[in-house]
């Protein structure tokens, strides 16, 4: 006995490829090497996969579904592909703004292009209002609307909960990291506004990067000469300071995150973008600069063997780093490799 399977024919590339009895249509696009945008990780909640069925079955969609196709003005003959059952043989049409466009992300050298696949994303979100008959907990629902029942939300966001903000049948906009927590929930439809930060932290010069995150465009630049400069030229003098005294160390710190903050206030003005839509912040900096910027000890690096206190770190609260951004805005430090071999060369080779 054999597995039945079907046809599934994808225009304009020309590709045929088979599908398994109820495969989902986004995965048998995937696998074909279709660069379909699953913005919401095929939770059928952003809308962003919709493709054209030129022939085949056209289940009735679901609510959700209906409203999300309707949402971007397309037509009964249209369905998404992460909601899609494969059962018979099939012909659909990508549409231009449902598939995943490459970037450039070097303005010189080798060139390199990569899909966007941001850790911060947006989605709309409309929730019903309790009832006596279902006084269902408001991050419940939030949860189910989001269909994602392990998503951690943090007590800022808890606290907005029991307002007017999510009454029923307003609309709102759901900030996730990752998949796995939701930093904020903002009034209204905020999807257009979605930015990062990224930072060079250099031992001579500090380049900070403001980036649109459902693009990867850069949206704007700024450099600066290192402040820290003042105590000591190169890594090791900075070492140095700051083996001498513990306070030094603070003093290191609270320079290179002023700086970056100075760098953030000039292109948010420049821009137009305020600082509260930055939600996610890379900073790639050797090891002794990320240390001093997480106000962590550089002792081990100045005596053998010159080990360093951590090689990687889980995403940090901005706040807890000190940076002027969205307040739950998440931090990355790009690992070390080794104790002087840290994370710029790690950004590098990436």
């Amino acid at each position: 006995m054999t597995d039945t399977s079907f046809n599934v024919q994808v225009l304009p590339d020309g590709i045929k490829v088979r599908a398994r009895a109820g495969e989902i249509l986004s995965e048998v696009l995937a696998r074909a090497g279709i660069p379909l945008s699953l913005y919401c990780s095929q939770r059928g909640i952003c809308g962003k996969c919709a493709v054209r069925i030129l022939n085949g079955p056209l289940p009735f969609p679901a609510a959700v579904e209906a409203s999300l196709l309707e949402s971007r003005q397309l037509g009964p003959d249209h369905r998404l592909a992460c909601c899609y059952e494969v059962r018979s043989d099939i012909t659909v049409e990508t549409l231009p703004g449902s598939r995943l466009e490459k970037i450039d992300v070097l303005d010189m050298g080798a060139p390199s292009a990569v899909f966007i696949d941001p850790a911060v994303k947006k989605l709309s979100i409309v929730l019903e209002k309790p009832s006596l008959y279902s006084p269902t907990a408001v991050a419940d629902t939030l949860r189910t609307c989001l269909k994602s029942p392990g998503l951690g939300l943090p007590l800022a966001v808890l606290s907005k909960l029991g307002g007017p903000l999510l009454a029923g049948g307003r609309r709102a906009t759901a900030v996730l990291y990752d998949d796995r927590e939701i930093l904020d929930i903002e009034p209204d439809d905020t999807g257009d506004e979605a930015y990062g930060l990224a930072v060079d932290l250099g031992t001579s010069t500090v380049v900070a990067e403001l980036v649109d995150l459902r693009t990867g465009k850069v949206v704007e630049r700024a450099a600066a000469v290192n402040a820290q400069n003042s105590y000591g030229a190169d890594v090791v003098s900075r070492i140095t300071f700051a083996f001498e005294n513990p306070e030094n160390l603070q003093r290191l710190k609270n320079t290179a995150v002023q700086l970056i903050n100075d760098l953030v206030s000039g292109v948010s003005r420049r821009s137009g973008v305020p600082r509260h839509r930055i939600y996610d912040a890379v900073i790639a900096g050797n090891t002794a600069m990320n240390h001093i910027l997480c106000g962590v000890t550089v002792d081990p690096l100045a005596l053998a063997p010159f080990h360093a206190v951590f090689s990687s770190l889980p995403p940090l609260p901005a706040s807890e780093v000190g940076f002027a951004l969205h307040p739950q805005a998440r931090v990355y430090i790009v690992p070390n490799i080794k104790s002087f071999v840290g994370g710029d060369i790690t950004a590098g080779l990436v």
